[in-house]
C-alpha cells in the first residue's frame, strides 16, 4: 500500500507539471496571438489558460512548500542584517538620484515603462521593444502588473528596478560565500555593489534590461555552480527557464548561458537527459521570441546570422576592451585606469597561478571563466568597443570584485577584508567622488529643466507634438501619455505618428537640449552628446528662421537655453522639412481672369516675383467643396489650371501659397467670379475629381492618384436603374505588419449625394471594390460620390501630402 500510495502520488505530480507546462505555453500563445496576423482570428481569451495555470501552480507550489514547512525556521543572522546595511548604502547613494527622476530618464528608459503602460491598459502586449527586433519586454510586463495595482508611476518602476539590483547584490553574497566558503569575505566583496562605483548608480535604476539582466544572468550562474558542486541535479529546470527568461529580455544573457552550460558540463559530461531537460525548460523561458520568430519567418535568426548591418569583425579592438573595462570601475580619474590594470591582471594572475599550485580548478575559476566567455564574445562581436557599447559589458560586474582583490587573498583575514573594503571606498571616493557629484548636479539640473518644460507644454494645452528620438518618448513617459509625442526621424511607435496626423488638430514642436541622464549612463561621451543635443536644438532656429521667412504665423514659448516650443503653426509643417532650405524669394501670385468652358474653369495666373524654388504649391478653393492643391512653375511668369466649376452662376475664387505643406496666410486672396446663367455646366467626361485628390504618382509599377482623408468626384453617367461602380484601391498603411502593435484597419464609407452606400475595411496593398447605389439616391445624369478614410498621414513615396490610400481607376459598369 506504501508503494502503491507513492507511485500514484509520482503519478499524479507527473500530470500535474505537464499540464503546467501545457497551459502555460498556451497563455504565452494567447497573450501575444495579436502580434501575429495568422494568430488574430483566435477567438479564445489568455484567461482560459492563465486560470488553469494559477491554480496547478498554486497546487504544486503549496505541496513542496507544505512539506517543508515544519524545517523551515527564520534565521536572521549578522550577516543578513550587515547585507541589508549594505543595500540600505547603496540605496543612500542613489537617493539624489531617485528623488530627481526626470533628469535621470533617457528614450531608452522611456520605452519600457510606456509598454508597461500600454500593456496594463490591456493593448497588444509586445514580444520585443517598440521599434527593435532584439531586446524582449520583460521588464515591461513586471512594471504592467504595478501598475494596474497602483496606477502609472515611474518612481514605482524605478524603485522596481533597484529591487531586480538588490537581489543581484544578494545572488552575488551566496555566489562569494559559496565559492570561498566565507560569510565574511562575502560581505566584504558585496560592499562594492552598495558604492558610488563606476556606472552602478545609474544602473541599478535602468528601467530596460541591465538590473534584471544581472540578476536572472547570476542566479542561474550560482545554480549552475550549486549543481557541480553539490550535484543538486533537481536545479536543472529553474536553470533552464531562467536563463530562457534572461535571453528574451536581453542576448547579452547568451554570457551566463554559455558559462551554465560549462559548469554543468564539469557535472554531466554525457547525460543527454540533462541537457533536454536543460533546453526544454530554457524554451520554455524564451518562448515568446521562438513564437515571434516562428510566425515572422526566423527574422530574428536572420539578424543574428546576417550581422544585422553592423560592423565587421576586427580582433584589433581588443586593447581597448581594457580601457571599457575601466569604465566600469570609475567615472573620469583615468590616472586609475593603469592601477585597476594592474590589479585585474594580477588578480587573474594568481587566480591560475593558485590552481596550479593546487593541480586542480579551484571553485573561484568560475570567475575567469566568465571574464573569458564576456572577452572572447564582445572581443569578436561586430560592434565597435566604444563606451556607448559599455552596457554589453555589464556582466563583468559579476567578477570585478574578485579580480581587483585577488591579490589580496593571500593575507591573513584580519589584513585580508580591511584592505578589500579599503580599496573599495578608495575606488568608490577617490575615484568617483568628483563624477559622482557632478552627475548627480547635472541629474538636478536636467530635473528642473524638464519639469519646466512639461509645465510650459501644459499650459499650451496641445496634446500632440511632434521632437527628436531623445525628447519624444522621453516627455510621452514622464507626462503618462499626457504629452503624446512622436519621434522623427526614428519611429520607434508607429501609432504616435498616426495619433499626431489624425487627432492633433494643430503642428507642435518641441526642441530640447537636457543632457542630463547621459552624465549617468554615458560618462565618457556626455560631452560628444551634449554636441549632438545642441546640433539639433539648432534646427529650431532654421525652423524659426523658415517661419519668419514665409511670414508663417505660429506661437512661441522660448524656455531659456535648452527648450523650445513652437505649436500653431499654419498649414502642415513636415518634421523633415525644419531643416529644409530656405527659400530666397516668395512667389507673388494674382488671379487675371477666369475663363468657363464645359463646365470647367480655367484660371490663368500671373506671377510677379519669380523664384527659383519649386517647392512651393498653390491651393484653390471653390463653392461646393470644389478645390485643388497644386505644385506650379514658380521660375514661369504665366500659367493656368482646370478646376471643375460650380453650378452657380457668381462664386468665389479664393487661393493662397504653400511653401513644403507650411501656409504662407499673406499670399491669400479672393477673386469674384460673375457668369451668364445659360453657360455650359455639363461635363463631358463620366468621371471628374472634385477635391482631396493629389498627384499621381508611380506607386508599385502603376500610376496612381493621392486620396486624402476626405475625397470626392463626379459621375456623370445615366443612372435611371442604379448605378454600379468598382473602385481600385491600394491601401499603403500596412496595417498587419507587427510594428503597429495593434489591430488597426483603414476603414473607408462612401457616401453619395451626401446619403451613405457602403462601409467597409481595407486590407493592406490592392482592394478591388464592387459598389452598387439604388436609384432613389441617384440624381438622373450627376453624382457626387465620397471617399471617408479613417487615417492619413505622409508616405516616403509623397513625403508632402497626407496620403489615405491610392486611386488606379474607377469604373462605372
Amino acid at each position: 500500500m506504501f508503494w502503491n500510495r507513492i507511485l500514484m502520488n509520482l503519478k499524479r505530480d507527473v500530470v500535474l507539471k505537464y499540464s503546467q507546462i501545457f497551459f502555460y505555453l498556451a497563455f504565452i500563445v494567447l497573450w501575444f496571438k495579436d502580434n501575429f496576423l495568422l494568430l488574430q482570428r483566435v477567438r479564445i481569451s489568455f484567461w482560459a489558460a492563465l486560470i488553469p495555470l494559477a491554480v496547478l501552480s498554486l497546487w504544486r507550489g503549496f505541496g513542496k512548500i507544505s512539506g517543508k514547512a515544519k524545517k523551515f525556521r527564520l534565521k536572521l543572522s549578522s550577516s543578513f542584517w550587515i547585507l541589508a546595511v549594505l543595500l540600505l548604502l547603496a540605496l543612500l547613494f542613489r537617493i539624489p538620484f531617485y528623488s530627481h527622476y526626470l533628469g535621470l530618464f533617457d528614450a531608452d528608459d522611456a520605452l519600457a515603462p510606456l509598454m508597461g503602460k500600454h500593456i496594463s491598459e490591456g493593448k497588444t502586449p509586445p514580444v520585443y521593444f517598440y521599434g527593435f527586433a532584439y531586446e524582449g519586454t520583460l521588464p515591461s510586463h513586471v512594471y504592467s502588473l504595478f501598475y494596474k495595482i497602483f496606477g502609472y508611476s515611474i518612481p514605482i518602476s524605478m524603485a522596481i528596478a533597484f529591487l531586480f539590483y538588490s537581489g543581484f547584490v544578494i545572488v552575488q553574497f551566496f555566489i562569494f560565500k559559496e565559492v570561498f566558503s566565507s560569510r565574511s569575505l562575502a560581505l566584504a566583496l558585496c560592499s562594492f555593489y552598495s558604492l558610488p562605483i563606476g556606472y552602478l548608480p545609474g544602473l541599478s535604476f535602468h528601467l530596460t534590461y541591465p538590473p534584471i539582466i544581472l540578476f536572472l544572468g547570476s542566479l542561474s550562474f550560482y545554480l549552475s555552480f550549486i549543481v557541480m558542486r553539490k550535484k543538486a541535479d533537481h536545479l536543472v529546470p529553474y536553470i533552464g527557464f531562467f536563463l530562457g527568461l534572461a535571453i528574451w529580455t536581453h542576448p547579452v544573457a547568451v554570457y551566463f548561458g554559455i558559462c551554465s552550460c560549462v559548469l554543468l558540463v564539469i557535472r554531466f559530461r554525457l547525460a543527454l537527459t540533462k541537457y533536454i531537460q536543460l533546453a526544454a525548460y530554457g524554451i520554455m523561458g524564451c518562448f515568446p521570441i521562438i513564437l515571434y520568430d516562428v510566425l515572422r519567418r526566423f527574422e530574428m535568426l536572420s539578424y543574428v546570422f546576417g550581422g544585422g548591418g553592423h560592423q565587421k569583425v576586427h580582433t584589433g579592438k581588443f586593447p581597448s576592451i581594457l580601457k571599457n573595462v575601466s569604465y566600469l570601475l570609475t567615472w573620469n580619474e583615468k590616472r586609475l585606469n593603469i592601477l585597476f590594470a594592474v590589479l585585474i591582471c594580477a588578480g587573474i594572475t594568481g587566480m591560475i597561478i593558485h590552481c596550479l599550485k593546487k593541480k586542480k580548478i579551484l571553485p573561484e575559476s568560475i570567475f575567469l571563466l566568465l571574464s573569458a566567455v564576456v572577452f572572447a564574445i564582445y572581443g569578436l562581436s561586430r560592434f565597435e568597443a566604444d563606451s556607448l557599447l559599455i552596457r554589453y559589458i555589464y556582466p563583468l560586474y559579476v567578477v570585478l570584485p574578485v579580480l581587483l582583490t585577488y591579490v589580496f587573498f593571500w593575507f591573513p583575514s584580519r589584513i585580508k577584508l580591511p584592505l578589500i573594503v579599503s580599496l573599495f571606498l578608495f575606488i568608490g571616493f577617490f575615484g568617483n567622488r568628483a563624477g559622482y557629484m557632478k552627475g548627480v548636479d547635472q541629474v538636478e539640473q536636467a530635473h528642473e529643466q524638464l519639469g519646466t518644460i512639461l509645465d510650459k507644454m501644459d499650459r499650451t494645452g496641445r496634446k500632440y507634438w511632434v521632437g527628436g528620438y531623445w525628447q519624444s518618448f522621453l516627455l510621452a513617459a514622464l507626462s503618462g501619455e499626457k504629452y503624446v509625442c512622436w519621434s522623427y526621424p526614428h519611429v520607434m511607435y508607429m501609432p504616435y505618428k498616426l495619433d499626431y496626423f489624425n487627432k492633433g488638430l494643430n503642428n507642435n514642436f518641441v526642441f530640447i537640449r537636457v543632457p542630463g541622464s547621459f552624465a549617468v549612463k554615458y560618462k565618457e561621451d556626455v560631452g560628444h552628446i551634449s554636441e549632438n543635443l545642441s546640433r539639433v536644438f539648432d534646427q529650431s532656429r532654421h525652423l524659426s528662421t523658415l517661419l519668419d521667412t514665409l511670414g508663417a504665423e505660429g506661437r512661441r514659448i522660448d524656455i531659456e537655453n535648452f527648450g523650445l516650443l513652437l505649436y500653431d503653426l499654419p498649414g502642415r509643417v513636415y518634421p523633415w522639412e525644419a531643416n529644409g532650405p530656405v527659400p530666397e524669394n516668395v512667389p507673388r501670385i494674382e488671379l487675371e481672369n477666369v475663363e468657363s468652358e464645359e463646365g470647367f474653369l480655367f484660371l490663368n495666373f500671373r506671377n510677379s516675383k519669380i523664384s527659383e524654388h519649386s517647392d512651393f504649391r498653390l491651393h484653390i478653393e471653390l463653392k461646393d467643396g470644389i478645390s485643388l492643391v497644386r505644385g506650379f512653375p514658380s521660375s514661369r511668369e504665366r500659367f493656368r489650371f482646370r478646376i471643375p466649376r460650380p453650378p452657380a452662376s457668381s462664386f468665389t475664387v479664393k487661393y493662397f501659397l504653400d511653401y513644403r505643406g507650411i501656409s504662407i496666410l499673406e499670399s491669400q486672396k479672393i477673386f469674384r467670379c460673375d457668369f451668364s446663367p445659360d453657360s455650359v455646366l455639363k461635363r463631358r467626361q463620366k468621371i471628374v475629381f472634385f477635391s482631396g485628390f493629389g498627384p499621381i504618382i508611380n506607386f508599385n509599377g502603376s500610376k496612381k492618384r493621392i486620396c486624402n482623408r476626405e475625397a470626392r468626384f463626379e459621375v456623370n453617367h445615366p443612372s435611371s436603374n442604379g448605378l454600379a461602380l468598382r473602385l481600385y484601391l491600394d491601401s499603403p498603411f500596412n496595417f498587419s505588419k507587427i510594428f503597429w502593435y495593434g489591430k488597426y484597419k483603414q476603414h473607408l464609407s462612401l457616401d453619395c449625394n451626401g446619403t451613405s452606400v457602403a462601409e467597409m475595411d481595407l486590407e493592406d496593398g490592392g482592394n478591388v471594390l464592387d459598389f452598387f447605389c439604388p436609384a432613389q439616391v441617384l440624381n438622373e445624369d450627376t453624382n457626387l460620390f465620397t471617399l471617408r478614410f479613417s487615417y492619413h498621414f505622409p508616405f516616403d513615396f509623397a513625403n508632402l501630402w497626407m496620403t489615405s490610400a491610392l486611386l488606379e481607376r474607377v469604373e462605372v459598369r
